[in-house]
C-alpha cells in the first residue's frame, strides 16, 4: 500500500507447481489485468516448465489483487520437439486471452512451430485454439509480422521451380503509396535485370492497381491487376504461379497474367533462397531499414492469409473466398486466420 517501499514475507504457494516439474519460471515478460468482460481485474501471469519428460506453459490467476493464486491453465508436450517457453500474454478485444510463446527447439528451420500460440476464453483458465474469424489491423507505421524460414514455407525443391498459389482479404486505409500483402524472401537488386529471389502482392490504391511479382536468378516477372479497392469494403486477391504463367484476381474476377522467362536451366525459375528466409505479412523484407522516403507498410487490414503448394484451380480459389478450411487442404502450406489484438 506504500508504492511498493516495503513488501511483506513471501508466501509458499504449492498449489503453482507439479511435483514432475524440476523447472519453473515466469517471464521474461510481464503479467497483465483484465479490463474487458466477465473476468474485469483478474491478474494473469504465464510461465513454463519442464519435467518427467515433458514441457509446457501454463497461466497463473488472481482475483483479489493477487492475495492468493490458482493454477489456471496448462498445455505440455513431449520435450523431445517443438515446447513452448518464455510466454507472454496479451487482452484480445473482445475480452479474451492471447497465449504466445518462444519455440526452444533448437532445430529453428526443421520445424513449423516458430511461435506456439493458444487462446482463451475464460480468463485462462483453459487454453483453446487460435481464434477465427477476426482480422490484424496494421497502422502503416511499423505494424508487419515476420514468419521465420520453415520447411512449409518453400514454394520449390532446390534445383525445381514449383507452382504455388497465395490468398488473402485485405481492406486498405491509406489512399496512397505501396501496401505490401505478402512479401516473401527478399528483395530484387538494384541494377537491371532486378534478379533476386522473392514473390510479392501489393496493393497501389492511388494506381488503382494491384500488383504482383516473381523474382529469380535472372530476373523478375510483374503482373498488374487494375481494380478499385477505395470502396471502405474487403476484398479478396488470389495470386498463382502455374508453370511460367502468373495470374493475379481480385474477388473471384477476370484475373490478369504474365509469363516468366523460361530461362536456361531449371533453377533459373526457382523462387525460393537456399539458405534460410523470411516471408512478411504487411512489409517489404527490408524493413525497417528501407531506404529514405520509401515506407512499404500496409496500412488497413488483413485476414486468412493462405500459402497453397501449387496453383488453385478457379473453383478452389472460390471456396478458399468463401472461408472453406478443406479446400486443397492437403497443399495448404500457412494460413493465418488472425484474432484481432489491442
Amino acid at each position: 500500500m506504500d508504492g511498493g517501499l516495503t513488501w511483506p514475507a513471501s508466501v509458499p504457494q504449492p498449489q503453482l507447481d507439479d511435483p514432475a516439474w524440476f523447472w519453473v519460471s515466469t517471464g521474461p515478460g510481464h503479467g497483465i489485468q483484465l479490463s474487458r468482460a466477465g473476468h474485469h481485474g483478474r491478474l494473469v501471469v504465464p510461465g513454463d516448465h519442464r519435467g518427467g519428460g515433458k514441457a509446457g506453459g501454463q497461466l497463473y490467476y488472481s482475483d483479489d489483487g493477487g492475495l492468493t493464486w490458482r493454477m489456471g491453465a496448462v498445455s505440455e508436450t513431449p520435450d523431445t520437439g517443438s515446447y513452448p517457453a518464455e510466454l507472454t500474454v496479451a487482452e484480445t478485444v473482445d475480452g479474451g486471452l492471447h497465449v504466445n510463446a518462444r519455440n526452444s527447439e533448437i532445430t529453428r528451420c526443421t520445424t513449423d512451430e516458430h511461435r506456439p500460440a493458444a487462446t482463451s476464453t475464460d480468463g485462462g483458465a483453459q487454453l483453446g485454439t487460435r481464434l477465427s474469424g477476426k482480422a490484424r489491423e496494421f497502422d502503416g507505421q511499423d505494424d508487419h509480422l515476420r514468419l521465420a524460414c520453415s520447411p512449409t514455407l518453400r514454394v520449390d525443391s532446390p534445383d525445381k521451380a514449383g507452382d504455388f498459389t497465395v490468398t488473402a482479404w485485405f481492406l486498405p486505409k491509406a489512399a496512397t503509396g505501396t501496401l505490401p500483402i505478402v512479401w516473401a524472401y527478399g528483395m530484387p537488386g538494384s541494377e537491371p535485370p532486378k534478379k533476386g529471389r522473392h514473390f510479392s502482392v501489393r496493393a497501389e490504391p492511388e494506381a488503382g492497381v494491384l500488383r504482383a511479382t516473381v523474382g529469380t536468378d535472372i530476373g523478375s516477372t510483374e503482373v498488374t491487376l487494375p481494380a478499385v479497392y477505395d470502396d471502405d469494403a474487403w476484398h479478396h486477391v488470389v495470386f498463382t504461379r502455374k508453370g511460367p504463367t502468373l495470374s493475379l484476381a481480385m474477388d473471384g474476377g477476370t484475373p490478369a497474367t504474365a509469363v516468366m522467362p523460361a530461362g536456361a536451366k531449371a533453377t533459373d525459375t526457382v523462387v525460393t533462397p537456399n539458405g534460410q528466409f523470411n516471408v512478411h505479412i504487411g512489409a517489404r523484407p527490408d524493413f525497417p531499414n528501407q531506404p529514405v522516403g520509401v515506407g512499404q507498410l500496409f496500412h488497413g487490414t488483413l485476414d486468412d492469409v493462405r500459402l497453397y503448394g501449387r496453383a488453385l484451380d478457379p473453383l478452389e480459389a472460390g471456396r478458399v473466398k468463401d472461408g472453406s478450411l478443406d479446400a486443397a487442404e492437403a497443399d495448404e502450406r500457412l494460413r493465418l486466420g488472425f484474432s484481432a489484438i489491442r
